[in-house]
Protein backbone atom coordinates (compact mmCIF):
# COMPACT_ATOMS: atom_id res chain seq x y z
CA UNK A 1 0.00 0.00 0.00
CA UNK A 2 1.57 3.35 -1.03
CA UNK A 3 2.32 5.87 1.66
CA UNK A 4 0.60 9.24 1.33
CA UNK A 5 2.56 12.31 2.30
CA UNK A 6 0.84 15.30 3.85
CA UNK A 7 0.45 18.44 1.79
CA UNK A 8 2.35 21.51 2.98
CA UNK A 9 0.11 23.95 1.08
CA UNK A 10 -0.85 26.91 3.24
CA UNK A 11 1.78 26.24 5.90
CA UNK A 12 4.28 28.91 6.96
CA UNK A 13 8.01 28.26 7.35
CA UNK A 14 9.92 31.36 8.42
CA UNK A 15 9.03 34.04 5.87
CA UNK A 16 7.72 31.51 3.33
CA UNK A 17 4.14 30.40 2.77
CA UNK A 18 3.69 27.26 0.65
CA UNK A 19 1.47 27.92 -2.39
CA UNK A 20 1.58 24.66 -4.33
CA UNK A 21 3.59 21.55 -5.02
CA UNK A 22 6.40 22.00 -7.50
CA UNK A 23 8.19 19.47 -9.69
CA UNK A 24 9.91 16.46 -8.21
CA UNK A 25 13.71 16.72 -8.16
CA UNK A 26 15.82 13.63 -7.60
CA UNK A 27 12.85 11.77 -6.05
CA UNK A 28 12.18 14.63 -3.59
CA UNK A 29 9.16 16.90 -3.61
CA UNK A 30 9.59 20.63 -4.05
CA UNK A 31 7.19 23.39 -3.16
CA UNK A 32 6.38 26.76 -4.72
CA UNK A 33 6.53 29.33 -1.91
CA UNK A 34 5.68 33.01 -1.57
CA UNK A 35 7.94 35.11 0.64
CA UNK A 36 6.75 37.97 2.85
CA UNK A 37 8.86 40.37 0.75
CA UNK A 38 6.90 39.38 -2.37
CA UNK A 39 9.52 37.07 -3.86
CA UNK A 40 8.97 33.45 -4.78
CA UNK A 41 11.10 30.39 -4.22
CA UNK A 42 11.08 26.74 -5.24
CA UNK A 43 12.15 24.89 -2.10
CA UNK A 44 12.63 21.25 -1.17
CA UNK A 45 10.21 19.99 1.45
CA UNK A 46 13.04 18.63 3.59
CA UNK A 47 14.69 22.06 3.68
CA UNK A 48 11.41 23.67 4.74
CA UNK A 49 10.73 21.16 7.49
CA UNK A 50 14.28 21.27 8.88
CA UNK A 51 14.38 25.07 8.82
CA UNK A 52 17.27 25.30 6.37
CA UNK A 53 15.33 27.57 4.01
CA UNK A 54 13.46 30.42 5.68
CA UNK A 55 13.07 32.98 2.88
CA UNK A 56 13.59 33.62 -0.82
CA UNK A 57 17.02 35.08 -0.02
CA UNK A 58 15.84 38.40 1.40
CA UNK A 59 16.61 37.28 4.96
CA UNK A 60 20.30 36.99 4.12
CA UNK A 61 20.27 40.52 2.72
CA UNK A 62 18.45 41.85 5.81
CA UNK A 63 20.90 40.17 8.17
CA UNK A 64 23.89 41.41 6.18
CA UNK A 65 22.46 44.93 6.21
CA UNK A 66 21.99 44.88 9.95
CA UNK A 67 25.54 43.59 10.39
CA UNK A 68 26.85 46.47 8.29
CA UNK A 69 25.01 48.85 10.59
CA UNK A 70 26.51 47.15 13.63
CA UNK A 71 29.99 47.34 12.12
CA UNK A 72 29.58 51.07 11.50
CA UNK A 73 28.41 51.60 15.08
CA UNK A 74 31.33 49.61 16.48
CA UNK A 75 33.78 51.49 14.26
CA UNK A 76 32.45 54.84 15.47
CA UNK A 77 32.62 53.62 19.05
CA UNK A 78 36.19 52.37 18.65
CA UNK A 79 37.25 55.67 17.04
CA UNK A 80 35.76 57.53 19.99
CA UNK A 81 37.58 55.22 22.41
CA UNK A 82 40.86 55.72 20.51
CA UNK A 83 40.46 59.50 20.67
CA UNK A 84 39.82 59.31 24.42
CA UNK A 85 42.85 57.07 24.89
CA UNK A 86 45.10 59.51 22.99
CA UNK A 87 43.71 62.42 25.01
CA UNK A 88 44.43 60.57 28.26
CA UNK A 89 47.99 59.82 27.14
CA UNK A 90 48.59 63.52 26.43
CA UNK A 91 47.24 64.41 29.88
CA UNK A 92 49.50 61.79 31.49
CA UNK A 93 52.52 63.20 29.69
CA UNK A 94 51.67 66.73 30.80
CA UNK A 95 51.23 65.53 34.37
CA UNK A 96 54.60 63.78 34.43
CA UNK A 97 56.43 66.79 33.01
Amino acid sequence: MPRTRPSLVGMRYGRLVVLSQGPTRHAHRTWNCQCDCGGTALVGGVNLKRGKTKSCGCLRIDVAGSLVGLKKAWKARSEKTDARRIHNQVLDQDWDA
